[in-house]
């Protein structure tokens, strides 16, 4: 950033005809192409100013199937880990009663001032997603971060860096600028496959680095596809060396047996639910 004038005088916050058709409650923001921390700081000042969202405020990254569970199997725990949260964001999936995205209404609905930010590619298919948020009640509460594919081609970019097979990159691109842009800290992930584990492995490796902690709660939901049952076993493996590497740089004295500790309650977690 090499210009004196604030941000939002320089690239403000834009509304166009696709976000439009998401309804007029719906708050849009078009992201700068460019460096991802140009953006991220340009989405943070928007956050604040257009959503009253503090810079320092608890939000959660969420992921996790996108069909084929049933939400009584966790929206209660879903929403208790939420509790204290001011804002989710998440990568754009339609908000459909058997995916994760069904807790988004229910965790609006419990505080007003909460706001649930969709991640969404000016290319990619807005209509389609935008049809969905018609019959949320809190659409008001609503936002959608509309990213060209210059910072697309870059969150690609990182994660090849990060190992990152490149069969999964573009499913996972929308996702990891949603965990970047929003600098968050904690992901939330109900259930999920091998593309989040995927992603939970690139934040393994930005952690080693030493560039960006994020804390993956795993919920142990499974679902059911086409052809069989589905559950989180890979992600939860991952789940837990991001847990390990966490303890290794907060308590390295503790990590050889609280580890071991953590891997029984894991193994204990994934048998009784």
């Amino acid at each position: 950033l090499t210009s004196g004038e604030p941000l939002a005088s320089r690239r403000p916050p834009l509304r166009d005809a696709g976000c439009r058709m998401a309804g007029a409650d719906v708050r849009c923001f078009e992201s700068p192409s460019g460096p991802l921390d140009e953006a991220k700081a340009c989405f943070r000042e928007w956050l604040q100013k257009e959503c009253r969202i503090d810079a320092c405020a608890d939000i959660v990254h969420l992921k996790g199937y996108r069909h084929g569970m049933h939400a009584a199997d966790f929206l209660d725990r879903a929403l208790a880990k939420l509790k204290g949260c001011k804002a989710v964001v998440w990568d754009g999936d339609s908000l459909n009663d058997d995916s994760f995205t069904s807790l988004i209404a229910p965790f609006l609905h419990q505080d007003r001032s909460r706001r649930a930010i969709a991640f969404s590619r000016v290319a990619g298919n807005l209509p389609g997603f935008s049809d969905s948020l018609n019959g949320c009640p809190c659409r008001d509460q609503l936002c959608v971060v509309r990213i060209g594919e210059i910072s697309v081609a870059s969150a690609k970019a990182e994660l090849r860096q990060l190992g990152m097979a490149v069969g999964f990159l573009d499913s996972a691109a929308l996702g990891w600028l949603a965990l970047r842009l929003s600098g968050s800290h904690r992901t939330l992930a109900v259930g999920g496959g091998s593309a989040t584990a995927r992603m939970a492995g690139a934040c393994l490796q930005l952690q080693r680095l030493g560039m960006h902690a994020v804390h993956w709660t795993v919920l142990n939901v499974s679902r059911q596809t086409a052809t069989k049952r589905e559950s989180p076993d890979e992600l939860f493996d991952v789940a837990l060396e991001l847990q390990d590497a966490q303890r290794a740089l907060d308590q390295p004295d503790k990590v050889g047996r609280e580890c071991l500790f953590v891997r029984l309650l894991m193994c204990t977690h994934r048998s009784g639910g």
